[in-house]
């Protein structure tokens, strides 16, 4: 691999509404650090698929809500 280079993994979804399993997504970041240090958690996909924030969504319980994440939330 190149000096330099920074790989950006892939591994929140965009095109669900499900919050992410971040121990899944932190092996892969973890198995890709062994490779280089220069890695950027990104998303697989664009944020356009998913609506903007779970902020506003009074309609959902809570106990419902916790498992969504919009784009601001996967942003997160």
């Amino acid at each position: 691999m190149a000096a330099g280079t920074t790989i950006f993994a892939g591994v929140i979804n965009g095109r669900n509404i499900w919050r992410n399993n971040y121990a899944t997504s932190l092996g892969l970041v973890d198995a890709l650090k062994q490779v280089t240090a220069d890695v950027a958690v990104s998303t697989a996909s664009s944020l356009l698929h998913v609506p903007f924030s779970t902020e506003g969504e009074t309609g959902i319980p809570a106990e419902d809500l916790k498992h969504f994440a919009f784009a601001v939330q996967k942003l997160g």
